[in-house]
């Protein structure tokens, strides 16, 4: 996304004279959402405050900007369109990248305290693998969540639990499942 608050207009020759699209190319590469550069108006000593374009009205006022620059003093900005292009080229790229999603630290935890065998007294899984059961809460709580959470509180556990999305499967039971949580299958 391109960003940016003041563009710099003058009648500098070369490369120098496009230190304005110079940081505004650099917030487009950065995902800065709030550069700010200094400019001048063609008045002397005057500033120039834009709203920030997005989308298609950036890259009219880029070409704009740039043909300005052309007329003005002849010069011809390629590497910095190259540079735009090159861009332009990334975001398009790592936005059609898979993102790979880690499991939160709380699932990670539960998944481990289930795995471990010195917790198999107070909760393991069930035969089937789809659900986990907690046989003793305060023993559960005395034992084994200090273990692994910063707490001993069964009732901030089980909160934890329905913040994911687990389900209580049996009332008489504190057997809880979820459809993405299964014995063997983490990641």
């Amino acid at each position: 996304m391109i960003s940016f608050v003041r563009v710099q207009t003058g009648a500098s020759k070369g490369p120098e004279g496009l230190s304005s699209l110079g940081s505004l190319l650099m917030a487009e590469s950065s995902g800065d959402e709030s550069p700010r550069g200094i400019g001048r108006s063609s008045q002397e000593g005057k500033e120039v405050t834009r709203k920030r374009p997005r989308g298609d009205k950036a890259r009219s006022f880029i070409s704009t900007v740039l043909d300005r620059e052309s007329k003005s003093t002849g010069y011809t900005p390629v590497e910095d369109i190259s540079r735009a292009a090159r861009v332009e080229e990334t975001v398009a790229t790592t936005a059609s990248l898979p993102t790979l999603k880690t499991p939160a630290p709380f699932v990670q935890k539960l998944f481990s305290l289930l795995q471990a065998e010195e917790n198999q007294e107070y909760c393991r899984w069930t035969d089937n693998g789809k659900s986990f059961t907690i046989w003793n809460p305060d023993n559960f709580a005395k034992e084994v969540i200090p273990r692994y959470f910063r707490h001993n509180n069964f009732s901030s556990f089980i909160r934890q639990l329905n913040q994911y999305g687990f389900q209580k499967l049996r009332p008489d039971l504190w057997e809880f499942g979820h459809s993405d949580f299964r014995r063997g299958d983490f990641g």
